[in-house]
């Protein structure tokens, strides 16, 4: 194929280092390894979309699987744990949107105020929100003994929890990664995209100049975003 951008003949690529993760520029895939790739214009395409010329080759999206957990300590009752997690909830729902923004690279997009906390709340796994987050942790509870704070993660953004989780509850609670194969929040999940899953988008943006004037030529960009409703 050629590249949307310029038509440029595209070649298969595996990609290299921290390019091996792409986004397809047709259908917004997220996924990583071979794909068609423009080095001129940096275009990507799935094979799914186009397929390859190699048909052993295939579309490899990263699962993002991984959640973090809170287990009831060995001596105490589910009941008795559950009733201190709720006295400290407050604090553990003020974690979770501070780590989200934490794992996103653009500082601009973690300023108060820029984007609203129903999107972190998203990204952590919980995409109606902290009731949605208050209700998985009493019923986790009560069913077996552990809740998650956020789920559907990659491996790096529940290592981000660890400390802070600790650290926030003064020791009360260890929160441990685990892996939650029933949230998939990647396009590797088969009923994606539902609510929760992870999404990509290719925006216009308009920057101004120096002197205040907006800038003819627009600037695009590929923005991150999550399902919230399905």
């Amino acid at each position: 194929p050629c590249c949307p951008d310029q038509g440029h003949h595209m070649v298969m690529s595996e990609g290299g280092g921290h390019y091996r993760d792409y986004i397809c520029n047709e259908c917004k895939i997220s996924a990583n390894g071979s794909r068609w790739f423009c080095a001129l214009c940096k275009s990507d395409y799935c094979y799914s979309c186009h397929p390859a010329s190699n048909p052993k080759l295939k579309m490899q999206p990263t699962p993002k699987t991984w959640a973090v957990a809170v287990m009831c300590p060995e001596g105490l009752e589910s009941h008795e744990f559950l009733g201190m997690v709720m006295g400290i909830a407050p604090l553990i729902q003020a974690v979770v949107p501070k780590v989200m923004a934490s794992t996103i690279p653009h500082p601009e997009a973690r300023q108060p105020g820029v984007t609203s906390d129903r999107f972190w709340w998203g990204l952590a796994g919980w995409p109606e929100g902290r009731s949605m987050f208050l209700r998985n942790l009493e019923s986790g509870m009560t069913n077996s003994g552990q809740f998650l704070i956020a789920r559907g993660l990659s491996q790096a953004e529940a290592r981000a929890f660890l400390g802070p989780i600790t650290e926030a509850t003064s020791g009360q609670l260890e929160a441990a990664i685990v892996k939650d194969a029933a949230w998939d929040s990647s396009s590797a999940n088969p009923a994606w995209p539902k609510a929760g899953s992870r999404v990509f988008c290719h925006l216009q943006v308009h920057t101004k100049s120096l002197t205040g004037h907006v800038v003819t030529e627009p600037i695009w960009l590929w923005a991150q975003g999550v399902v919230v409703r399905r």
